[in-house]
């Protein structure tokens, strides 16, 4: 089972999953689990935790243990899963982001842990998650908004759309 936290109002959550064939096929268990499982419940309980057809972002990076020095064969496996759903996407260097609906991301996610997991009798995943109803093109348009900041401004400065604008889009909720 994949546990996911989000909070009400669009609050980003950091999940740590693990999977090991140690734990019995396909289990995925959360770091701290007894913890953040009664954290959930309880966040649950009080109507906090919601999951279902919204709209995020989520950045992770997917590590298999045990496979020796290079994991890169295993993580392009991963990536071309991600690249082969059409859930719009990109990867750098540190993370794989993807965006969509919150049941398609989560079931995307699994599929990679679950084809590395093919290879690896460990493995480690880091997501980051950014909960926003509402919102679309949210993984070019935040880069957007921060792009036009650095445009300089007619003064000669770096403060560019700053100096017209306000505080950053981001800090407004904008990005």
């Amino acid at each position: 089972m994949l546990v996911a936290q989000t909070l009400r109002g669009g609050t980003s959550a950091l999940l740590l999953v693990r999977h090991s064939r140690n734990h019995g096929s396909g289990s995925l268990t959360l770091g701290s689990s007894s913890r953040a499982i009664a954290l959930l419940a309880t966040l649950n309980r009080y109507g906090a935790v919601t999951c279902h057809d919204r709209r995020m972002l989520a950045a992770f990076s997917i590590t298999p243990l045990g496979v020796g020095e290079s994991v890169s064969r295993s993580v392009a496996d991963a990536v071309r899963l991600v690249r082969a759903s059409g859930l719009p996407n990109e990867t750098n260097a540190m993370f794989t982001n993807v965006e969509g609906e919150w049941d398609e991301v989560m079931a995307l996610m699994k599929a990679c842990v679950m084809k590395i997991a093919e290879d690896a009798p460990r493995v480690s995943v880091v997501i980051k998650l950014d909960y926003r109803p509402g919102t679309t093109d949210a993984l070019r348009h935040k880069v957007e908004v921060i792009e036009r900041h650095l445009v300089p401004s007619p003064r000669g400065d770096n403060a560019g759309a700053f100096a017209q604008d306000g505080p950053l889009a981001a800090d407004r909720g904008e990005g």
